[in-house]
């Protein structure tokens, strides 16, 4: 065998393995990603409707468990994903960080029901929905499909 075969097949190998990384990472990061979105829906079904601060908090508390994961495959994906995928994953990054911060997120919504009783407060419901709204402003930022298609373009399956 000459070295420019044993070159090739070298580079053939690496190419495999780091095309089989990229899968990996882009299957993680869409079941975290679709985790996520289910725990987004039950917590805006909870705040669509009259609810107490347990009812809320242990929603709330889904939704920051399915973070772990969602973070992890997001720096998976980072690590192993091409440069030309790197806008979608930016403006995912960026819908994430408009739903946990800032007055349009949810914060000033979970802030408020920390230290009211939700059950019986008349201002609640303006904040439920200024939470469902932000809600809302993720799911249609982060359109999944928009990221398959880059993650298809990446692995040059579509």
């Amino acid at each position: 065998m000459s070295s420019t075969q044993i070159d090739r097949q070298e580079r053939l190998a690496r190419e495999q393995t780091i095309r089989a990384d990229r899968l990996r990472a882009y299957t993680d990061f869409g079941t975290a990603y679709m985790d996520l979105g289910l725990k987004l829906g039950e917590l805006r079904g909870v705040l669509g409707r009259p609810a107490n601060n347990d009812t809320l908090q242990g929603v709330e508390t889904k939704v920051q468990d399915s973070l772990v994961p969602y973070q992890h495959s997001l720096a998976m994906l980072y690590i192993v994903m091409s440069s030309s995928t790197n806008k979608k994953l930016n403006g995912i990054n960026a819908a994430m960080s408009a739903l946990w911060e800032g007055p349009d997120s949810l914060a000033p919504t979970f802030n408020y029901a920390s230290t009211h009783q939700i059950a019986t407060d008349e201002n609640w419901p303006r904040l439920a929905n200024a939470g469902v709204a932000a809600i809302d402003k993720f799911v249609n930022d982060t359109a999944i499909d928009n990221f398959v298609e880059a993650a298809r373009k990446d692995l040059g399956s579509g």
